[in-house]
């Protein structure tokens, strides 16, 4: 990857414009089957196999989040797969919309600020949720550390989680989906 610097002023990149405030789209169904059969190959390959339990209520009436533990450079494949034809969006660092912005907002893609906290990130969560009525992939450990070891998972995600509630389920689908669904 090439990346092109230049150098300015301090006035002068102060003075530029800020971007825009963009709300997530949902992905279309043309790019979650495109997804799931582009991984199809690699899941293959990996001799993939999965068991769903207590997954009644994740349908695609109910929305939900996602945590998910961020283990190969599959994962996204896998949870196109196991999700397809449902929608979904997916948190990802802001970085990873440089030169493909587009292409990221297409598959659903959800920009976070890193090393800040970041309160648009929790409004975005929501607005998918709860407008767009499409589940959020969140991979919680997937950050940058300074020394190459794992990163905790910060203690702001359990609250981040409590607010969410069970935005976009109604009572009887949320008691039983929050006590115990595996994938």
């Amino acid at each position: 990857m090439k990346i092109k610097t230049k150098q300015l002023d301090y006035e002068k990149v102060i003075a530029l414009p800020r971007n825009k405030k963009r709300k997530p789209k949902k992905p279309t169904l043309f790019f979650r089957w495109l997804m799931k059969t582009l991984g199809a190959g690699d899941l293959k390959a990996t001799n993939f196999v999965c068991k769903k339990i207590n997954t009644e209520a994740l349908n695609e009436k109910n929305p939900a989040l996602y945590l998910m533990n961020h283990s190969s450079f599959i994962d996204l494949e896998i949870a196109a797969t196991l999700l397809y034809p449902k929608p979904f969006n997916i948190v990802c660092t802001n970085d990873g919309f440089v030169g493909k912005e587009w292409l990221m907002r297409k598959i659903g893609c959800i920009p976070a600020k890193k090393f800040i906290t970041d309160l648009s990130l929790v409004k975005d969560i929501l607005y998918s949720l709860k407008e767009l009525k499409s589940s959020v992939l969140l991979y919680p450990e997937a950050s940058y550390s300074f020394d190459g070891t794992e990163t905790p998972i910060p203690e702001s995600l359990a609250k981040t989680v409590k607010s969410l509630g069970g935005a976009g389920c109604d009572d009887k689908n949320r008691r039983r989906f929050c006590k115990r669904s595996v994938i």
